[in-house]
């Protein structure tokens, strides 16, 4: 059940939504919002009638995709759709055509549509939005759990307090993670569904962009099964305001099935016409899970290994954990073209078993993998805005970011504890922009958008094995990663749009990118050392097709690309499937996709259906081995029901399929 009360913005409003979980337990979830009036002080000045209407205009447009505007309003416009198409690009809207010399009106939608979109989802690929709205609506636990209605994704859940989005079949080191087009991908990113997106407070974010596909030539490495952008909660910034405007704001949470207590506070301020910024902190603390009850296997009656279950045969062992959030986001508009912004994101979470090793299949119940710290740490300023008619909008972002972990995996049948600790700090450099569209011809216009990225990332990782009989702890030569490793990527693109006749865009663009991954060899444990360079080229195209005002027909072909990260290549860890042994000659992975959609924009339809065809080529994937197999200093490896190694796959893997 959701209750949800708000005293700030009109009406309020009561939802009342029950919700099932597991076969015979009716689990209930309580969320109670609470949303103070504004607070003013010190007030000057009435609103213009002016002012209102581009302020209106500004939070009309804020939600809408990059590309659109046009759609969305062809009913009630007689401009022709692809013309207005390209002008909605992020950092524009309809308050961007007020002169620049004009102190009076402020282009808010210059800012706070290139805020939530920085490069950019294109509109034209096949591309969805969780809305802030549907996010209200759906009360997602997590920021993976808000992903699970959309087209094409699939949300997979290996414990508690993680969570991994699928996109066409593929996760984790295959999909671009960004938030406020900050990219959150780094070297350690595992195989397979991975923890990190769930490290993003759900409560602090404004609205998910899903695209689907290959899209490496704006995105980079990875971007082979598509990307999610996360799209913060933005202060609204008001150009008529000289005081001072607080907007406090409670959010209280409560949910039956695992006693889940928690909350957000936060403070939404504006001081004088030009300042505003955002405060907010967030905890939750969940016990373990409650669940209906077991679900037997209905081949031979048995209880499943996965998950296990405490004595009363309901409590699902392997559950439960503590967060804790922070985050501060500061603007500044500098003049009324561009805008300068200062955030910082902390997010922490404590003592969080992994449900399918906690406790692994056929071992006794006290053995346990617990994440007892995932910390995520990121701060970054950002310069956005237009410059001109080169520079129409361009985002120009400087980040830092660190991703902590320590975990352990205890055995006290064998008195024997294993700590792991791993560290990956993250520098970044990225700028997107993009040109006006120039009139070239009669009926033809052109447009450039254009930009580039670098991160570099230093690794520093530990481990212990601790006897707890004797309690004695020995210091292990190297840790789940080389320590001192490095990892380079960056690169360089462009792409070119040409409009058509106002019926027709085509557009192409490439990317190069240089990759280079470093780590000292260890003697001790059989360790080789790693000092590869990858220079990758990959390139895009695409035609549109305006059939009528409101439908579109487009065919893209994308490619994409992975090249190997640290975790590839020298990581030894224990996973679902097994144990992972490193393989320090791998080379990028490729990915060529083949779309073809239809999307229709009125006021009494929205109809979107896609077909696709991938291949992929040198894919990445998992190999067995033997325990003969098992290098130097790694006892879970000789142990583990399973061993495995990452190779390059020979001949071309294919995924296609349906969605809409």
């Amino acid at each position: 059940m959701v209750i949800r009360m708000n005293t700030g913005r009109g009406t309020d409003r009561w939802t009342i939504r029950p919700c099932r979980a597991g076969r015979l337990l009716r689990a209930m979830t309580v969320l109670l919002l609470v949303e103070s009036p504004v607070l003013n002080t010190l007030h000057a000045q009435e609103v213009s009638q002016v002012t209102e209407d581009s302020v209106t205009g500004a939070d009309a447009d804020a939600d809408a995709l990059p590309g659109d505007a046009a759609t969305s309003d062809a009913g009630d416009s007689d401009e022709v759709a692809p013309e207005t198409t390209s002008e909605a690009e992020p950092g524009e809207g309809s308050a961007a055509d007020v002169p620049a010399d004009d102190e009076s009106v402020m282009p808010v939608v210059e800012y706070s549509s290139m805020t939530r979109h920085g490069a950019g989802l294109s509109s034209t690929r096949a591309t969805t939005r969780v809305t802030e709205q549907q996010m209200e609506e759906r009360v997602p636990r997590s920021a993976p759990d808000a992903l699970r209605y959309e087209p094409g994704v699939f949300v997979q859940q290996t414990a508690h307090a993680q969570g991994s989005p699928f996109i066409r079949g593929r996760t984790g080191q295959q999909t671009v993670i960004l938030f406020d087009s900050v990219r959150l991908n780094n070297s350690l990113f595992r195989q397979g569904p991975n923890q990190y997106f769930f490290t993003i407070d759900s409560r602090s974010i404004e609205s998910i962009d899903v695209l689907r596909g290959s899209a490496s030539t704006r995105f980079g490495s990875d971007a082979m099964a598509g990307v999610i952008s996360a799209n913060p909660i933005e202060p609204e910034v008001l150009p008529e305001e000289t005081g001072l405007r607080i907007r406090p704001r409670l959010m209280l949470r409560y949910g039956s099935a695992d006693n889940e207590r928690g909350g957000r506070a936060q403070a939404e301020f504006q001081a004088g016409p030009r300042f505003g910024g955002i405060l907010g902190f967030g905890y939750r603390d969940i016990d373990e899970l409650r669940s209906g009850g077991p679900v037997y296997n209905p081949r031979d009656g048995q209880l499943p290994e996965v998950p296990r279950f405490d004595e009363d045969g309901k409590t699902q062992l392997g559950t439960g954990f503590r967060e804790f959030t922070g985050d501060a986001r500061f603007v500044w508009r500098i003049t009324p073209d561009i805008q300068a912004i200062f955030a910082w994101y902390e997010y922490r979470q404590r003592d969080a078993p992994r449900t399918d090793q906690c406790a692994p299949p056929f071992a006794p119940s006290s053995d346990c993998l617990t994440y007892e710290e995932q910390d995520r740490q990121l701060g970054y300023t950002a310069l956005e805005g237009r410059l001109g008619d080169w520079a129409r909008s361009f985002r120009l972002t400087l980040s830092w970011q660190r991703q902590h972990e320590r975990r352990s995996i205890t055995r006290p049948t064998q008195f024997t504890e294993n700590i792991g600790r791993d560290d990956v700090t993250t520098l970044g450099v990225a700028l997107y922009s993009r040109t006006s569209l120039f009139d070239v011809h009669d009926d033809i216009g052109l447009m450039l958008r254009y930009g580039g990225d670098v991160y570099h990332d230093a690794v520093s990782s530990a481990a212990w094995l601790t006897f707890t009989d004797v309690d004695i702890t020995r210091e292990r030569s190297r840790g789940q990663y080389l320590d001192d490793s490095r990892y380079v990527w960056g690169g360089v693109f462009s792409e070119l749009e040409a409009q058509l006749w106002q019926r027709i865009a085509v557009r192409t663009g490439g990317r190069v990118s240089v990759t280079s991954a470093r780590a000292p060899g260890d003697d001790e444990s059989g360790t080789a050392a790693v000092d590869q360079t990858w220079l990758t080229a990959v390139a895009n195209a695409g035609l549109e097709l305006w059939a009528t005002d409101a439908t579109t027909v487009t065919l893209s072909l994308d490619q994409g690309y992975r090249a190997p990260n640290l975790d590839d290549l020298t990581s030894r860890q224990q996973t679902g499937p097994g144990f992972q042994i490193e393989n320090a000659t791998l080379q990028p992975e490729r990915s060529r996709t083949a779309e073809l959609g239809v999307q229709v924009r009125s006021d009494l339809v929205t109809f979107d259906s896609w077909v696709y065809h991938t291949t992929i080529s040198d894919g990445i994937a998992r190999s067995r081995r033997e325990s003969s197999d098992c290098p130097p200093e790694t006892l879970q490896c000789a142990s583990s029901w399973s061993r495995f190694q990452l190779i390059n796959t020979e001949g071309a893997s294919v995924v296609y399929g349906a969605e809409g």
